[in-house]
This record gives structure tokens, sequence and C-alpha cells, in this order.
């Protein structure tokens, strides 16, 4: 018995991802007296089969949440003994996070019990020579240096320097010093040919390290570059629409720093604009205005996801941006965290032709009732399956104006957290014959009656 499913184990661990050895494997778990475990593995392999946003996602998700930590611990007690913690898809544990300085001597018995693609690398310092010398690297798709600390960029060239992460896809790294230096070395690496998704997030990369990564030209699949907070100035925005590199980049983000309009200008008339898909400008507040009228120069091209949260954006940007030719192809608009009032959602209504709008964000925005009452008259609203007012003292009425608008019964997410909603809200949504799949409807004045007239109508779908 016992090599019958050490050969399983095997047969999963060389196909790591391919599902039919591990549903082969259920199947015989449960012919042998381990249905609980059979019925995870498969619950598991469907989730990725199923829209995220369907009931029998939430009910698949909702059986594997209920299997008991005694019986996961059971079944991951081998990896459990080497990893500090780890994480499952598919049934199995694929990712595992371990300390540097265990690694070379856990390595084999780790990828020996789980199709582990993915490793988080814990208090790293002198250990990343040998780490990185470790021909075992070849089996990763994934590397997590977020949590890595202390971590030197000499760490991190000589990680880049290794000659097994030719099969890494993503690589996140996060670092309180030498960050130019690190991102330097990173656009030099010889090995790191099929990467596509590069996180650098928090760390202080700067405009030196994002103009080395903008002109290397040994990311030629790179797609996503995540650059959140990482003292970035107009400068290296600049430089990284001009360079010739990363040409595969689809997604960039440049969250939180204090670019101006001068950056958004130079992407938008640059030759990665037909290219990009999603653009994540949150928290640029020197943005504002001109940021908008930056984008207005921009042919349309390919974007689907456009955060302008926390930009400084009011009632005449969005006049404007409503406008752009660009915003023609955009699925998903992030507008939280401005200053569009009233008269920016008039605005929105008035010139709002979005065709392809399908998730509008348009919390913390100082909308009212009257705010939420012209919302629920716009015809736009018809084809959104998600909006998130959180944060705008909408109340009762403002929510009661949604669900009696005939525009809105196609919303399958609504955030109306921190609404100023009470039971009288509560009990007009629960009215609502929109399909919703999810409600989040928390920091409200309900009380149980309200929560559970919520819970009677909606269901998992009411996070309250």
């Amino acid at each position: 018995m016992a090599d019958v499913h050490a050969a399983f184990i095997q047969a999963i661990v060389e196909a790591p991802e391919d599902d039919g050895p591990r549903l082969v494997f259920a199947d015989w778990l449960e012919d042998n007296g381990e249905p609980e475990r059979a019925q995870y593995i498969r619950d598991h392999c469907s989730l990725g089969q199923l829209d995220p946003d369907s009931a029998a996602w939430r009910e698949t998700f909702a059986r594997i949440e209920a299997t008991p930590w005694e019986a996961r611990d059971r079944w991951f007690a081998e990896v459990m003994a080497v990893a500090e913690s780890t994480w499952s898809h598919r049934g199995f544990v694929v990712k595992a996070a371990v300390k540097a300085a265990k690694l070379p001597r856990a390595i084999d018995r780790l990828f020996a019990t789980a199709p582990i693609t993915a490793l988080k690398l814990t208090e790293v310092g002198a250990h990343m020579p040998g780490v990185a010398a470790l021909p075992q690297l070849r089996r990763l798709r994934e590397l997590d240096l977020t949590d890595a600390e202390p971590l030197s960029a000499e760490a991190v060239a000589a990680l880049a320097a290794s000659p097994y992460l030719g099969e890494l896809r993503e690589l996140s790294v996060c670092m309180k010093r030498g960050g130019p230096d690190a991102a330097v070395a990173l656009a030099r690496a010889e090995s790191l040919g099929k990467l596509s998704k590069l996180d650098l997030s928090e760390m202080r990369v700067g405009d030196r390290g994002l103009i080395a990564l903008a002109r290397s030209d040994r990311l030629p699949n790179l797609s996503r570059l995540y650059l959140r907070s990482c003292r970035l100035t107009d400068k290296g925005v600049i430089g990284l629409a001009s360079a010739d590199g990363l040409p595969a980049l689809e997604e960039l983000m440049l969250a939180c720093h204090w670019l101006h309009h001068e950056s958004v200008r130079a992407l938008a008339l640059s030759h990665r604009w037909a290219g990009l898909t999603m653009l994540d400008l949150y928290f640029n507040r020197t943005l504002c205005h001109a940021g908008v009228a930056a984008l207005a120069e921009a042919p349309q091209g390919r974007l689907r996801d456009l955060n302008l949260g926390a930009t400084g954006l009011n009632r005449w940007a969005i006049a404007e941006l409503v406008q752009v030719p660009t915003l023609a192809t955009v699925e998903r608009l992030h507008l939280s965290d401005n200053e569009l009032g009233l008269a920016g959602v008039e605005a929105l209504a008035r010139h709002g032709d979005l065709p392809a709008l399908r998730h509008l964000s348009l919390g913390d925005n100082g909308l009212n009732r009257q705010a939420a009452e012209v919302l629920a008259s716009w015809a736009g609203l018809r084809q959104l399956e998600s909006l998130a007012l959180n944060a705008n003292p909408i109340g009762d009425d403002g929510a009661r104006a949604l669900v009696e608008s005939p525009h809105a019964r196609g919303l399958r997410h609504l955030w109306l957290s921190g609404c100023g909603l009470t039971d009288e809200g509560a009990f007009a949504l629960a009215r609502w014959v929109a399909p919703l799949e999810a409600l989040h409807a928390s920091g409200n004045g309900l009380t149980e009656r309200g929560k559970q007239a919520l819970r009677d109508r909606f269901g998992r779908a009411a996070w309250l």
C-alpha cells in the first residue's frame, strides 16, 4: 500500500501541471478508505475550471474551506516538517515558505513529497549564493522574496547569476536598501528569459533601476511589471516609455508615487501604449486634471484595466475622462478616493458612453443620496457586472434608488460598505431582484435583524 501511494505521489510530482495523475490518485484514495481526501483533490481540481463568480465555484470553495485543518496537516505532514508555511492548489502543496539556510539540506525532500513549483524564501542573509547554486531550482516557476530580509543587492545579484532559473515565470522581490543595484542585476540576468511577471513593489528601484529594466534585452517575455511605491519619478517613467526593452509588456503598475502628467503623456504617445492592457496609477495625487488631458492624447489601444484612484480627480476631470478615446476598450475603471461628488457622477451619466465597461469603482468620492439616484438613472449601469460605492454616504434612500433602477438588474457584485445604511436600507436590498453573487455591506448601522434579512435573501453572498 505504501509503495503504491509513493508511486502516485511521484507521478504527480513529475507532472505538476497535469490534473490527470491527481484525479487518478483521488479515485485510488476513495477505493482505499480515504474519501475525504479524494473529494478535496477533486474539488481543488474542478475549482480552476469554474467561473470564479458562479454559485458552483462558491459551493466548491466552501467545501474546500470546510475541510478540517487536522486532516490537511496529516495529508501534508512531510512538507510541513520542512516548511514554515504552505499554499495548496489543485489538492496538493504547490508553494512552500522555507528559511534560506535550511533549503540546501531540505530541497530534495521537499520536492519529492509534493508538486512544489513555487518557493518563498525567508531570512536570506548571506545564504543566497548557496541557494542560487542549487540545480533543483530548475523546477521553480515562481520565487517569492518579499519576506526575505535581510536581503542585499549582492544577494539579488547572486540569484540573478544563477544558471538554474530558466523555467522561472514569476519573481517578487522586496528589500529596504540597494534597490537600484538589485534591479540592474535582474536586468542583466541571463537565465530569466521566460520570466513573465516581475513584482518589485516597495523595493527602492528608483529611476536608474527602472531604466535598466526598460532597456534590458534579456527579459523578452516579461508582460507584467509591478512597481508600487518604488521611489520613481517622471524621469524613470519617461525613460521606460522611450526604451526598446520589454517588448511583451502588457500590465504596468506605477502606484504610490508622485508622478505628473508628463509621465502619462510619455506613455500615451510611446510605442508601448498599443500593447498595454492594464495601467495602474493609483495614489499619484499629482496627476489631477492634467493627467486626464495627457490620456486624451493617447490613441485607442488595448487597455482593459485603468486605475486612476487617488489621483486628485474632480468633477471637471471626470467630464473629460469619460470622453477619452482610450476608454472605449476599458472594462475595469477604478476611480475611488477622488473628489467626484454629485457633479462628477452627473458628468459620468451625461457623457459616459463606455461600451466595454463592466466594473466601476467609485468608493470614497463624497457621493450622497442624489449621486446614487443619478447613477441609478444612468443607462450605462445596465452593462455593469460590479459597482463599488463603499465609503460614500448614500444612505438608505441611495440604496433604494439602486434597487428600484431598471438598469441595475444585471449587477452581480455590489460594494456598499460604510455607506450609512440602516435596517431600512437592508430590507430594501433584500427585495432586490438582481442576481447578486456578492454584496459587501459591512461598516453600516445594521442590527442583527437587518443582517438576517440580507442573509436570508443572498446567503453566503452577503458579506456583513
